[in-house]
């Protein structure tokens, strides 16, 4: 019986491994997702992200290896995350146009406060200063989303305008590839 599958994953060490990933791609596995969020160690930590103690060349390492092996790789992104600064956004944006050729996609989304998750329920922790909560469509566009203050970093909108200049500069860099 031949199966294939498709699977998001937290990125592990065990990825570097050419044999571990051979394995995947036996078993039928043909794409990867990962929700990378950010190249910054300093926004990593502060999300809590498994891969938070990984320098980039690491990741880059992981990547290559999964590519290697005949896995497609899917890469999310978003830019905003309260305390963000747009120089961390830039170094991310960075990596992603220097590693292009890893990934078969990138979702590129500006960072959306949402009900229910720990950002929302504990803001100060993250550095937020004031959530709108009286009409999330009027101030975000998106009805599932509040808008929101910091006391540091990029601005919703400023993060909102970065996304659709990443999102630019990835096409173009597409459209560049040979």
């Amino acid at each position: 019986m031949k199966i294939s599958w498709t699977t998001n994953i937290i990125l592990g060490k065990e990825f570097s491994d050419p044999d571990f990933c051979r394995i995947l791609r036996k078993s039928g596995l043909t794409l990867v997702g990962f929700g990378l969020e950010s190249i910054s160690r300093r926004v990593l930590k502060l999300m809590n992200k498994y891969h938070q103690s990984m320098e980039p060349e690491e990741m880059k390492k992981i990547f290559t290896t999964i590519r290697q092996e005949g896995i497609e790789l899917g890469i999310y992104v978003f830019f905003g995350f309260p305390t963000e600064t747009l120089d961390e956004a830039r170094e991310t944006l960075r990596f992603l146009l220097d590693n292009l050729r890893l990934f078969n996609f990138i979702n590129v989304y500006p960072f959306f406060l949402e009900d229910f998750t720990l950002v929302f329920q504990e803001p100060e922790k993250f550095g937020i200063t004031k959530i709108y909560t009286e009409d999330k469509e009027k101030i975000t566009g998106r009805r599932l989303s509040y808008g929101f203050e910091t006391k540091e970093g990029m601005s919703q909108e400023e993060a909102f305008l970065f996304t659709r200049e990443a999102m630019a500069a990835i096409r173009q860099a597409n459209a560049a590839k040979p």
